[in-house]
Parts: C-alpha cells; sequence; structure tokens
C-alpha cells in the first residue's frame, strides 16, 4: 500500500511498461505484476505485506514480480535509492 506520495509517482502493469500510467495516490495498492515510478525531485514511501515500511527517494524504480512462491516476498529495485525499515 502506497502510504505517502510527494511530486510524480506512477504506477504501470507489466505488459505496459511503455506507456505513461497512473498517477498514485495514498492508500493505492500496488499488486504483484506491477512497478512503481518515481520521478525527479519526487519521494514516495509504501507499506509492505511483509510489514516492512519502504521509502523511494526520486528517480526509483521498483518492481513487484507476478512469478513468486507461495509465503515467499519479492521486489526488484531497477534504479534508484530505497531505504527499507523493518521490525
Amino acid at each position: 500500500m502506497v502510504v505517502s506520495v510527494n511530486g510524480y509517482v506512477v504506477v504501470k502493469d507489466s505488459q505496459a511498461l511503455h506507456s505513461s500510467g497512473a498517477t498514485v495516490q495514498p492508500d493505492a495498492l500496488i499488486c504483484p505484476g506491477q512497478q512503481l515510478e518515481v520521478g525527479a525531485d519526487s519521494r514516495a514511501a509504501i507499506y509492505l505485506s511483509n510489514n516492512s515500511f519502504v521509502r523511494l527517494d526520486q528517480n526509483t524504480v521498483l518492481s513487484f514480480p507476478s512469478t513468486q512462491q507461495a509465503g515467499s516476498f519479492w521486489v526488484e529495485l531497477q534504479q534508484g535509492v530505497t531505504h527499507f525499515i523493518s521490525r
């Protein structure tokens, strides 16, 4: 779930990675097979289903692969900077 957005943040489906995507608002859900893009001079924060909190810096691309094993959780940092906070 997206917790906060500051600036230009979009979500894209894996089949439409070359399209412009949809602007993300707080409380939006990000699903497997989607990609989150944070633009220049922008920031975002998301809360993951494994109780981790992630801050994404400007020019970051984070993907959520659609092929995952049961009980596992993966993200792919395509570019940029993230800060993972886990308890």
